[in-house]
Parts: structure tokens; C-alpha cells; sequence
């Protein structure tokens, strides 16, 4: 068989137009990572063959569906005319050698389903397979119909779909005669290397996974079109609800064709220079148009700047895609959540929205999400009630905190507390306390969300997730206590085990609030609920982050307030237990508080271990420690709660880190000064000690505190559960414990002092014998932070695998509020074939 040099396409690009690469008719292969992994060895070759198949005849068949559903088109009984189909079947000509593609056109039947149209393409291509064609090239039939990608499940066969207009392009330049059947049409020849065939492997995922637009005040999450282009530059101009016509809603075949042969857009002069707005409820998506990218090549058309899709629902993003698409879009396309779609529709019906799109660089959009900084870490906060009522809790940062801030420290005078640092809690006005009013709470400002209330002189406001459901942004809570004229925010979070660094999102990412905020779980929530009058005090902030000497012991070194030089050290004597086993020649280094008394006389104690009650070892039931008569029981493995009368003149040795519901520790010493207890002694969990210090003390505490490094402290609590052991309490003089003789002649010992510990690498002595409960008890916080860095690492694993699997938006990302469960990939099921926008 002779060919006609004249029908080779010098040659016949096909362009595939993807938001990951620039559209070109001379792309190399590499600008299409990672498609190139995904190709069809028959497809992708510099020289194809294209024949076109004519149609010889066609019936379409009728059928009656049930009531109202009667002469329904089902299916088309066509004829390919064999002559053309004999030409696939070609040995002869080495640069077809045996691989040429089938040019046809669809059915012009008007089907009633859709089902029997792609039914009706399918049985096309397999047609064409049997006469031994590699592939397909498909045109529609109904004029005004967009290309879409085709579900090719029961075919093995490539293809590409383009829309109708585009076959008489082709006809006209090749010289095909499309419907004389005694006209020889000679085959064409197309450079097929970049048509590469869609893959949902090859799907790209967006990057950032979520970005922001704006609509009006609000910075907005939302997901970005996978088809986006490579670049765009920002766009602003007024958002403009798309008008359908009604008949492109429906989901039936027939009635769509009648759509695409009207204007479907009933506004289309609005959207000249606008940002199109597509939302619809959800019964009512139209089904005429079954992917994104027909909604943004509609939009393009009608000379729109930019696509918003307003979801429905609030538990699921849309992802659009597919990556492929029949057109140069040049417009950019988002999806937003229910919430805020539903605002957006809110505030157009009284006045102008204006929405401005970001730009887009190589492929990225601006980051909502912010990154946790590694040096937030957490922070403590105080509240104090009466004398009798004072707690710590742990309390996470937020990234948009002032740069600098002297903190809020409650002031007492007569051990009565001044007005600053009062506790209020904010009340959402009506339309900001319900998901059903969102629309209407944020259309307006910010500081009109919360009711007002009568404000003390310094106040922090303490704002309930759960009560504001509208919020999707920790920057929202903040500028609500702004605008309602707070000092500080303590947002209290839903989960009772869950504490955030919060980012600044969107816009506000490089925003610095005037007022701290913090955020604390529910469990100190539920602390926070105080009957009485209660102050909160808040660290100091310098270069945007709480200061923390040591953020190990978060409970103490929040407050500090003494002139004794950190870690200054002193001596306590072992006297009436003769082996030299608890510490080196029976003295054993102890840190000391700034908050001791200004004298105390050195007096020899019996040592009394002591533990606490299991529902004050954990912050998650604080409100249960809170409640309870005898907070402290006796140290063993057969625990009872300790009686009032037998700590009096004793040395009470506890542990440090456990009992943080009793935390600052000068409520367990002023707990104990009131028993008669002689002195107070803490267990360090590492092998150093401590200068404790606390500001704002609202009693004043007459036995002293000490505490010593772990070592020492396990060993001396061993001995002290065997059999009676006495220590000499050293003495204090103007605030500072010192010793009348030491082995080295000094009056004390200072910071630079290293102790040496006994025994430390035998098995006896220097490990801790304890009982189970409070094993349970240390390792199960050791087990919430490995679930906290297991959060972490599980979410950054999950940003690579957002549009196939779901994850929880709240866990170290800045935000906690959206609250996503699944993101679909399409209006429509997954392609399995190529859109190939073709001749250009």
C-alpha cells in the first residue's frame, strides 16, 4: 500500500495541557515527571498511523425505563464500514508497522443515560481492537459537548477523546472525506511521544497540599486544582455565583445534550474580569458537566479570572483533577469548605464580595498550614483561686505570640489578690455558638462574636473550642479576645489529652498579635471551671517564645523570684544510718528554694516516704485530684492514705515528677507546713539539682524545701522503706541553707560544685524500688509523648497521601479546626483514558 507523502504531518503534535508543566507544542520528555513512568509502548511513538473509521449506518434503539420513562434511546445498533476498518490490519508499510490508531467519532444518538453512552463507546473501541487497531482516537458527536476522560474498564486499548468541531480540523487538513465512502481516505501520520495516557498513580499532589484565598475579611483554607497552571500571578476582582442553566443540573444524557446545545452560563456577562463562584447543593451538582476542569474551561470562556468551588460539606475537601485536560486553562481553580462557601453565598446577597486568588510559582501556592517551631515547645500557666486553690497547667505557644512580653503575674497584698489577670470566659453571640448560622457569625467582624461583659482592670479570656464551631483558625480565637479587649487568650481545646503549637495561617502567617495566647487541654478546662474569683498568670515572652530556664521542669521555673545564686547547693547528714550507702560519707548535696524561710534552726528528722493519690499523677484526671479529701497515701506496695498525724516533725520525701495535679510544690510544702512537718524533700528525675523559685506567693511557708538528685534520692528512698533512717536538716540563715562543718572546710557548696554519686554502676542503691501504680504512672507519660511524636510523624508521612487517605488536620499543624476526614478526587469515577486535545 502507497501513501501520500502529503498526509504526513510534519508532524502532528499532540498537546497534553497539565498544571505541573507548562503547555507546549515542542515539550521534552523530562518536563513531564512523573507521567513518562505510565506510558503504552504501541502509543507513545514519534509516527503513528491514523485511519478514520467511517460509520456505514446507525439505529438507535428505544426501550421503555418504567413510567415517565418511556422511547428511551439505550443503545445505537451501528455499522463500521468494513473497508476502513481492513486498514488497520497493516504489514507493509514500515512506519505504520503494524501499530495504527483509530480515528472515530461518537454516536449522534441522544441516549437516555449515561451509562449507555460510555457503553456505547466501549463496544466502538472494541470494535476497532479486533480489526487490529493499538489505539484510539475519539471525537464526540453532539457539537457543543467537552472532551472528558472516558472510564474504559472493559477495554484494553488506549484512547483520547476530543470534542467534535475538532474531526472537521483534522478532516480539512489531511483531506479525509467524512462521509463519501467511495473516496479512498489515505492514512495521517501524528508524533504520538507526548500524549502520554492518564494515570491515577501519576496523580500529582498538590503543593502545598492546603493553601488560602481570600474572601473578603476571611483568609480561607482551600485546596488547589491538580491541573492548575505551573505559574500564575495573583488575581483580585469581585466573586460571582455561577448561574447554571437548569437543564445542565440534570443527570441525564438526553436532557444534556439539550443543555450543550443552549448557553449554559445564564450570566455570562457578570463573569467577564470576575472570580466564578460554582456551588450547588449537593442533590444538585450539574451533572452535565462531570469534571472540574469542564467547569474552569467554561468559566475561561466566559472571560472569568479565576475558579472558586464551594463545597457542601465541611467533612470532606474535593480534590480537583485529573492532572490531563482537553484545553490551556490559564485560570487557577480552588475548592473551599462548606462553612465558608456557605458565607461567601451569605454576604453576596446584601453587597459585593471581593475574593483575591495567590499566586502560584512553579507549581506552589502559599502554605495555610504553618510549621510547628522546634523551640515552642510548651509552656506552663498558673491560676489561683483562694490560698487554698492554686494549679499549673501545661499550656501550648503560638507561633504569632508578641516578640516580647512581660507576662501577666497575678500581685498580692495581705494575701489577697489584686485585680489583674482575672479569668473570664467568653460567650459567642447567637449566630457564632451554632454550625447552622456560620454564614451569618462570619460576615461579621471579628470583635463582634463574643457578648460583652463587664471587664476587670487586666483580664484573660479563656475561650471553649467547642463553642465557637464556626472558627477554622487559631488566629480567629486570637482576634476575637483582641477585639473584645483581653490581655491574654487561653483557648481550651476539645481533646483531653491534646495541646497545640498554634500557627498563623494564611495571611496572618507573618502576623505578631499584641496579646499572648495559649493554648490547654480539656482536662484544665475542666480545672478552670472555679466557682470563686480565679487569676491566671502567663510567662514572660522574649523573642516570641515563653521563658523557660529549664524546660524539663516547666512546673517550677515558670516564676522565679530570689536573690539565692542558681543551683547553690547545701548539705543534708545522714545520722542514724551507719552504712555509707545513701551518699558519699553520708552527706548528700541538696538544691534548695528561694521561697525558704529567711531563718531556719538545723534539726535532725526521721525521713517518712510519701506518695500521691493515682488520680493526681495525671493531668487528664487533675478535676478528680481536685476533689478529693487526702490527696497523699503511704509509699509501698500495699499503699493506704497517709494520716494527718504522721508527718508531724518528719522529713516527707516524694518524688518530683509525679503528683503534677498538686503542681506548683508549694502546694504540697504548704500542705505538709500545716501537718507540722519539719521540712519538705524532692527527688529529681535526673542525676542534677535545683534553685526552685515561684513568684507570687499567697502564703508564707515556714518549713523549708530542698531537692536532690536522682540518684541520692533513689537511694535514700529505698532505705527509708527497709528501715528508719534520720537526716540532719541543715540550717538557714537570711534565705540560705548552710552547714556548720563539710569535709572541704566551706560554709556551702555552689553551682559549680559536681557531686559524686556512690555506687553508681552497681545494682544496688541506685535504682528505684517503687510500686507498680506508680510505675504505671511515670511510664504512661513517657507514653503520651512517644504518641505525640508519633502524631507528628504520622502527619508529615500523611501530607504525601492526602487525596488517597484520611488524617486529623489538628495535630501539630498550627490548626485544629477543620476537622477533615476524606478528600475525594473527582465529581466523577477515575478516568482510565487520556484527553487528547489534538491537532493544534
Amino acid at each position: 500500500m502507497s501513501f501520500d507523502s502529503n498526509h504526513f504531518l510534519q508532524p502532528l503534535k499532540v498537546k497534553m495541557y497539565s498544571g505541573r508543566r507548562r503547555p507546549s507544542a515542542a515539550l521534552q520528555l523530562d518536563t513531564f515527571l512523573p507521567l513518562q513512568t505510565k506510558t503504552d509502548p504501541l502509543w507513545n511513538l514519534d509516527t503513528k498511523g491514523l485511519f478514520y473509521i467511517r460509520e456505514e449506518s446507525s439505529s438507535c434503539i428505544s426501550e421503555s425505563l418504567g413510567e415517565g420513562l418511556e422511547n428511551v434511546i439505550v443503545s445505537d445498533d451501528f455499522k463500521l464500514f468494513a473497508k476502513d476498518l481492513a486498514k488497520l490490519n497493516v504489514t507493509d508499510d514500515d512506519r505504520i508497522n503494524t501499530r495504527p490508531i483509530a480515528v472515530l467519532q461518537g454516536s449522534s444518538c441522544v441516549f437516555g443515560t449515561w451509562g449507555a453512552y460510555l457503553a456505547d463507546f466501549t463496544e466502538r473501541l472494541n470494535v476497532v481492537k479486533e480489526a487490529g487497531a493499538v489505539g484510539v482516537v475519539f471525537f464526540e458527536a453532539h457539537e457543543y459537548k467537552l472532551p472528558q476522560h472516558m472510564t474504559t474498564l472493559q477495554t484494553a486499548i488506549p484512547a483520547c477523546s476530543l470534542a467534535a468541531p475538532e474531526l472537521l480540523r483534522l478532516a480539512t487538513t489531511v483531506d479525509w472525506k467524512l462521509d463519501d465512502f467511495e473516496y479512498q481516505n489515505n492514512p495521517a501520520f501524528a508524533n504520538f511521544e507526548l500524549a502520554y495516557l492518564y494515570n491515577a498513580l501519576d496523580e500529582p499532589v498538590p503543593n502545598p497540599i492546603i493553601t488560602y484565598i481570600d474572601i473578603s475579611h476571611l483568609s480561607v483554607p482551600a485546596l488547589t486544582a491538580t491541573f492548575n497552571p505551573l505559574d500564575a500571578v495573583e488575581v483580585s476582582g469581585p466573586l460571582v455565583k455561577v448561574l447554571l442553566n437548569p437543564l445542565c443540573l440534570s443527570e441525564e444524557f438526553n436532557t444534556c445534550v439539550e443543555c450543550w446545545a443552549t448557553d449554559p452560563l445564564l450570566n455570562r456577562a457578570e463573569l467577564q474580569g470576575a472570580i466564578a463562584f460554582f456551588t450547588f447543593e449537593e442533590s444538585l451538582l450539574p451533572g452535565c458537566f462531570n469534571y472540574y476542569y469542564q467547569w474552569a474551561i467554561t468559566a475561561q470562556e466566559a472571560g472569568a479570572i479565576g475558579v472558586v468551588y464551594g463545597s457542601v460539606s465541611d467533612q470532606f475537601y474535593h480534590l480537583p483533577g485529573p492532572y490531563l485536560v482537553p484545553a490551556e486553562l490559564k485560570i487557577l481553580f480552588f475548592t473551599i469548605m462548606g462553612t465558608h462557601s456557605d458565607t461567601a453565598e451569605h454576604s453576596l446577597l446584601s453587597d459585593t464580595v471581593q475574593a483575591i486568588l495567590p499566586a502560584v510559582v512553579d507549581g506552589s501556592a502559599p502554605v495555610f498550614f504553618s510549621d510547628e517551631r522546634e523551640d515552642m515547645g510548651f509552656t506552663v500557666l498558673g491560676f489561683w483561686g483562694d490560698e487554698e486553690h492554686l494549679f499549673h497547667c501545661r499550656a501550648g505557644q503560638a507561633t504569632y505570640n508578641p516578640w516580647e512580653h512581660p507576662g501577666i503575674a497575678p500581685a498580692f497584698i495581705a494575701s489577697a489578690l489584686l485585680d489583674i489577670g482575672v479569668v473570664e470566659f467568653a460567650e459567642p453571640i447567637t449566630v457564632c455558638s451554632s454550625s447552622e448560622t456560620c454564614p451569618q457569625c462570619l460576615s461579621q467582624e471579628v470583635q463582634m462574636h463574643i457578648k460583652s461583659a463587664e471587664s476587670a482592670a487586666s483580664r484573660v479570656l479563656v475561650m471553649k473550642e467547642e463553642d465557637f464551631p464556626c472558627y477554622h483558625t487559631y488566629t480567629e480565637f486570637t482576634s476575637a479576645a483582641t477585639g473584645g479587649g483581653a490581655d491574654a487568650l487561653v483557648l481550651v481545646n476539645v481533646k483531653m489529652q491534646s495541646i497545640y503549637t498554634m500557627g498563623a495561617l494564611g495571611a496572618n502567617g507573618e502576623t505578631r498579635f499584641a496579646i499572648p495566647s495559649f493554648n490547654v487541654d480539656g482536662s484544665c478546662g475542666e480545672r478552670l471551671e472555679y466557682p470563686g474569683l480565679l487569676h491566671a498568670h502567663t510567662p514572660e515572652i522574649a523573642n516570641g517564645s515563653a521563658v523557660l530556664d529549664d524546660i524539663y521542669r516547666w512546673n517550677e521555673n515558670l516564676l522565679y523570684s530570689s536573690d539565692l545564686e542558681e543551683e547553690e547547693l547545701t548539705f543534708l547528714e545522714i545520722v542514724s544510718y551507719h552504712e555509707d550507702m545513701i551518699c558519699e560519707d553520708k552527706k548528700c548535696a541538696i538544691g534548695q528554694a528561694g521561697y525558704n524561710p529567711n531563718a531556719y534552726s538545723s534539726v535532725v528528722a526521721e525521713v517518712l516516704a510519701v506518695n500521691v493519690m493515682p488520680q493526681c499523677v495525671f493531668q487528664f484526671y487533675c478535676i478528680e485530684c481536685d476533689e478529693l479529701e487526702n490527696q497523699f497515701q503511704t509509699f509501698g506496695e500495699d499503699p493506704r492514705p497517709l494520716q494527718n498525724d504522721e508527718a508531724l516533725g518528719k522529713l516527707v520525701l516524694l518524688l518530683y515528677d509525679v503528683g503534677v495535679c498538686l503542681h506548683p510544690v508549694t502546694n504540697i510544702v504548704h500542705h505538709f507546713d500545716q501537718l507540722g512537718a519539719a521540712a519538705v524533700l524532692f527527688i529529681n528525675g535526673e542525676e542534677t539539682t535545683y534553685t526552685m523559685n515561684q513568684m507570687g506567693m499567697a502564703w508564707e511557708l515556714n518549713i523549708p524545701t530542698f531537692n536532690i538528685a536522682k540518684t541520692h534520692g533513689t537511694n535514700l528512698l529505698n532505705q527509708a522503706l527497709q528501715t528508719t533512717v534520720h537526716v540532719r536538716i541543715p540550717r538557714i540563715v537570711n534565705g540560705v541553707g548552710v552547714v556548720d562543718s563539710t569535709a572541704d572546710g566551706q560554709n556551702y557548696i555552689g553551682k559549680d560544685y559536681v557531686p559524686k554519686y556512690f555506687n553508681d554502676d552497681s545494682d544496688t542503691g541506685s535504682r528505684l524500688k517503687i510500686p507498680y501504680d506508680i510505675i504505671f504512672g511515670v511510664v504512661g507519660g513517657v507514653c503520651f509523648l512517644g504518641i505525640l511524636i508519633f502524631a507528628v510523624w504520622f502527619y508529615r508521612r500523611r501530607q504525601l497521601q492526602f487525596q488517597y487517605e484520611q488524617f486529623d488536620m489538628g495535630i501539630q499543624t498550627g490548626d485544629a479546626f477543620l476537622n477533615l476526614s476524606e478528600v475525594h478526587d473527582d465529581v466523577s469515577s477515575t478516568p482510565t483514558s487520556s484527553v487528547c486535545p489534538f491537532p493544534v
